[in-house]
């Protein structure tokens, strides 16, 4: 039976592997995992049809949506998100799932983009894009 999402976790490293929950996160996207097809038709190819095979795999991105706050250490400290992403640092993260076990999916990556969101109706949000680099360890992988 499938879980609810309640209870996920998203963590990320300090540069020193110690691992810190990342407040405020109200939804996560990805990974999107995919694999790049190549081209490998012929003039010969049969009945006139294209053929590929797998290429490289491509790990995709996570995206996050934070309830944002400008005070707050995993957003804007030291270690925060906004200064991985200004320091252009690599990163270790994980997702820990909502099951009983709590399985973690672990990887690497770098955050690639942090777009703020005022609105009257809202509370302070950013959505945060994070590129994984290599593959994904952990249950499933």
């Amino acid at each position: 039976m499938p879980d609810h999402s309640w209870n996920t976790g998203f963590q990320m490293d300090d540069g020193a592997a110690a691992y810190t929950e990342i407040a405020g996160v109200v939804k996560i996207g990805g990974p999107d995992l995919g694999t790049d097809m190549i081209d490998i038709t012929t003039l010969k190819s049969a009945n006139a049809a294209k053929e590929f095979m797998p290429g490289l795999i491509e790990s995709g991105e996570i995206s996050l949506q934070l309830l944002f706050d400008v005070v707050e250490a995993t957003h804007t400290g030291a270690n925060g998100l906004t200064q991985v992403w200004k320091q252009r640092l690599k990163r270790s993260f994980k997702l820990i799932f909502p099951d009983t076990a709590q399985t973690e999916w672990g990887f690497s990556g770098y955050v690639t983009n942090a777009k703020m969101n005022f609105d009257n109706a809202n509370a302070v949000q950013a959505d945060v894009t994070i590129k994984i680099t290599g593959l994904p360890s952990g249950a499933a992988f």
